[in-house]
């Protein structure tokens, strides 16, 4: 299987949207709780998309 190669910036917005959905959830945030949200991200978000969806994420940011 080959690996798959990303850009910081596609790194970056993974993690931006994987924090966001844990912060959304009913659970603890840790680093535990992290990788269960960051895991799936690469199944459910293209490399392509994965950019903009962070900046709309981080645009609509609500405290």
């Amino acid at each position: 299987m080959d690996k798959e190669l990303y850009t910081w910036e596609q790194v970056r917005a993974y993690s931006v949207i994987a924090l966001h959905n844990l912060l959304n959830s009913a659970n603890d945030v840790n680093l535990k709780n992290m990788k269960l949200f960051i895991d799936p991200l690469q199944t459910l978000y293209g490399k392509d998309g994965v950019t903009e969806i962070a900046k709309y994420l981080i645009e609509n940011y609500k405290k």
